[in-house]
């Protein structure tokens, strides 16, 4: 698996993780990236976009609603698409 891909799956584990649970962003986060071999840079593009989705969800979650109305909002494809246009955004 490439880098960017499992980056990108982590960040929405992570995401996922943290809407099912009430667990904090640092302890799901260390928990989710202690398995993997990732660099500085990496573990800062994963938080980054992880905080950045948080911040901006319920905007990112309105503009998904505008074009679509058929999306489960508790399968990791979801947060993985809300995390993408997060990045987009």
């Amino acid at each position: 698996m490439s880098k960017g891909i499992e980056t990108r799956i982590i960040i929405g584990k992570i995401l996922k993780k943290i809407r099912e649970t009430s667990i904090n962003l640092d302890l799901c986060f260390e928990k989710n990236t202690e398995n993997y071999k990732l660099s500085e840079t990496d573990r800062g593009f994963i938080y980054n976009v992880t905080i950045t989705t948080i911040r901006n969800a319920n905007t990112i979650e309105q503009i998904l609603e505008n074009f679509t109305n058929k999306i489960n909002k508790k399968e990791i494809y979801y947060f993985l698409f809300i995390s993408a246009l997060c990045q987009i955004f």
